[in-house]
């Protein structure tokens, strides 16, 4: 009897044993959520590019991203953090738009110990003061709308959106399957206007006559073109190329009496590059006339990328790839949070730990963009492109594609356009 007593307490203690690693596992299993632990608040900054994108970028961040991303977090098992995360996003506008006051809310983010920042639209309000501020005081920020070539190297910015230069050679491989050889070029002065206006030159083998704008400036882009149709009388074989943002030239293309302000520039074939496509400022029927056929980066065209373009289009319209990019944004920095944020740091990370994993990140990353790999530079590796631009239906202007180009193939058109 002795013996068989020993037995049961050898059993009972080897039960209690196999409990106790049965709890202690389940208990790392255990989500986040469901353990009820205390969470750190992370938090990312949001700098929409002028004051009318607040409204929507707010929706989108606060409603759409920061609740899919929690959702995600929240069914990780503990085992994977130091202490639990969740994100809030803080979004805040750049105002006019200017480079100073995007500045002025990089440091203001820092100063409120948020150094994650999604900002940078457009490469006009990037400038070197703002790149050295990101360097000196270790902050990420992470540009779902820069591409200018400029901007291509090492530094505390990674870019989402491929290099623009390749937009200026499709737009010349375009007006020569067309058969024009004349380009009148109207340039935004500035990083992003030149950056594609140089790929352009370096493709184009006809003549060019060229004008620059000023950036942000309705009337002074309407002088150009006033100036830009008087010296295109007579010519032949001729195209425009439009190097713009939508919100400087949609008064005057959204014009109804455009063909008769500018009886030459208003019939003849309209390009454009990435700034001018999928507008919601460029909407009237005019503007479904001169199509202006814009490169674009190719959108996945995958369930992943449907099921979120039905949360983005009733706050922003339809989903194209710079929207994609707007969101992997998020998804990125929130990735490299948690991964920063594991049990294998010995420390409390900081924003230049983030900076450390953000591309490794980015190569196993497949977004509502796409891959999203980044080169050296820390800049978007470039992608098939679709060529988009405008049309009419039942007298509205609609949103159509025409073609689409890639190195090999060059461009193939799904419809062949024409002008009147």
């Amino acid at each position: 009897m002795e013996k068989l007593g020993v037995k049961k307490s050898s059993v009972l203690a080897a039960l209690l044993i196999v409990l106790f690693v049965t709890s202690v596992f389940s208990v790392l299993g255990t989500s986040s959520a469901a353990l009820g632990k205390p969470h750190e608040t992370v938090k990312i900054g949001v700098i929409a590019p002028f004051s009318d994108a607040l409204t929507p970028l707010t929706q989108l961040y606060k409603d759409v991203v920061e609740p899919d991303i929690n959702t995600y977090v929240a069914k990780l098992p503990v085992s994977r953090f130091t202490l639990p995360v969740k994100f809030e996003f803080q979004v805040v506008s750049a105002g006019t738009g200017t480079a100073a006051e995007h500045l002025a809310q990089v440091k203001m983010f820092h100063k409120m110990g948020v150094d994650l920042i999604i900002g940078g639209w457009m490469s006009s309000q990037i400038n070197d003061e703002t790149l050295a501020y990101l360097k000196t005081n270790k902050m990420v920020m992470i540009s779902p709308g820069s591409n200018a070539p400029s901007l291509a190297h090492i530094d505390n910015l990674f870019r989402l959106l491929p290099d623009s230069s390749t937009e200026g050679h499709i737009v010349a491989a375009m007006f020569a399957k067309l058969g024009l050889t004349t380009a009148i070029v109207l340039e935004r002065s500035d990083t992003y206007g030149s950056g594609v206006y140089q790929s352009f030159t370096s493709s184009f083998k006809g003549s060019i006559v060229s004008y620059t704008y000023t950036p942000d400036d309705t009337a002074n882009f309407k002088s150009t073109l006033e100036l830009a149709d008087t010296q295109a009388n007579g010519l032949s074989q001729v195209g425009v190329f439009l190097i713009a943002i939508d919100t400087d030239c949609a008064p005057e293309l959204n014009r109804g009496d455009f063909a008769i302000a500018y009886p030459n520039l208003g019939v003849m074939p309209w390009f454009g590059a990435d700034g001018t496509a999928f507008s919601t400022f460029l909407t009237e029927p005019n503007v479904g006339v001169l199509k202006i056929l814009s490169p674009n980066p190719a959108t996945p065209h995958n369930t992943k990328f449907d099921y979120m373009n039905l949360k983005y289009a009733p706050i922003l319209g339809p989903m194209d790839y710079g929207g994609a990019c707007m969101i992997d944004a998020g998804w990125i920095l929130a990735q490299a949070v948690i991964e920063t944020r594991s049990t294998t740091f010995l420390k409390s990370p900081g924003a230049s730990d983030v900076i450390k994993v953000l591309s490794d990140d980015c190569s196993r990353y497949f977004g509502y963009s796409g891959w999203c790999l980044l080169d050296k530079n820390g800049d978007r590796v470039s992608s098939d492109w679709e060529i988009w631009g405008y049309g009419l239906s039942g007298g509205s202007r609609v949103i159509l594609q025409y073609g689409s180009y890639d190195a090999y193939s060059g461009v193939s058109w799904i419809t062949t356009p024409t002008w009147p």
